[in-house]
């Protein structure tokens, strides 16, 4: 596929686009024998490309480290900004190891990203709570919480999606968990994540709840936050009342039996995606 509209960050890098597509480039040592499969990033392409003499553009000529991603990727902007510059700091092609780091770069950065929504649904959750008490004293009571809210009678385990279509993913081992719990009601809560109106930040969720406490769990609260550092000052932009309203219960009985692994396998290694919108409530 042809990239088109290059824009050289140095001589070594640049930042292309395709009709539906970004990509970005960095020189690197000759590895176009090399497969980048093993290096899985959702939403995310890796790929080696040659590049040849243009002297319409004053680019080296050599192969390429890419980084491709959808023009609609929710995280589109963050991307180009973070690897033009990244990219252009380098004044040498990258080698292999440095090829790896900047994969786990975006992985951790994917990886943040998936934390902080979570943060944000059980937040959302709190905030939907008429008893806000009793759900701060649930939330991961200890350090060693299996569960997000374990309440004298219910537990709840939260689920919060950018997807539209209501998708969630699911650990076999934390459902079996679930499933075997025989003294309460457990559920999964699920919450789609509405960034379409950039109206809201975490702070301003984490203002809504504090408004709402006494002076005692007011310090709770911010106790319970200390464990998420730098993810309560992000600057993530979602509206909190269509997110509020998005919230839906499953017990965790309709999920009985999704699954049935064979003894060899280790459940921990099983996750797969549900579509909440096809189980009936």
């Amino acid at each position: 596929m042809k990239i088109d509209n290059i824009i050289c960050n140095s001589s070594l890098s640049f930042t292309g686009f395709t009709q539906n597509d970004t990509y970005h480039g960095i020189l690197s040592e000759d590895y176009s024998s090399i497969s980048l499969n093993k290096y899985s990033i959702p939403g995310i392409n890796l790929s080696l490309k040659q590049l040849k003499k243009d002297e319409s553009i004053i680019l080296e000529e050599g192969v390429y480290f890419t980084i491709s991603y959808s023009n609609d990727n929710e995280d589109q902007e963050y991307l180009e900004l973070l690897l033009q510059k990244f990219f252009a700091g380098f004044s040498q092609p990258v080698n292999l190891i440095q090829i790896e780091g900047i994969i786990n770069i975006i992985k951790r950065f994917q990886n943040k990203k998936k934390t902080l929504t979570g943060l944000i649904g059980e937040l959302i959750f709190i905030l939907s709570c008429k008893e806000k008490h009793a759900a701060i004293q649930a939330w991961h009571i200890s350090k060693d919480s299996i569960f997000d809210f374990n309440f004298r009678s219910e537990i709840y385990e939260i689920k919060c999606t950018l997807n539209l279509q209501r998708k969630h993913k699911l650990n076999h081992a934390q459902n079996s968990a679930l499933t075997a719990v025989k003294d309460k009601e457990t559920s999964y809560v699920s919450i789609i994540l509405n960034r379409n109106f950039p109206t809201n930040s975490i702070d301003d969720l984490i203002s809504q709840i504090s408004n709402q406490l006494d002076e005692d769990l007011r310090l709770l609260f911010a106790t319970k936050l200390e464990p998420y550092g730098d993810l309560t000052k992000s600057k993530m932009k979602f509206d909190i009342e269509s997110t509020l309203e998005s919230l839906r219960i499953f017990k965790i009985s309709t999920f009985k039996n999704l699954v049935i692994h064979h003894d060899s396998i280790d459940p921990h290694d099983i996750t797969y995606s549900i579509n909440f919108n096809l189980i009936q409530q």
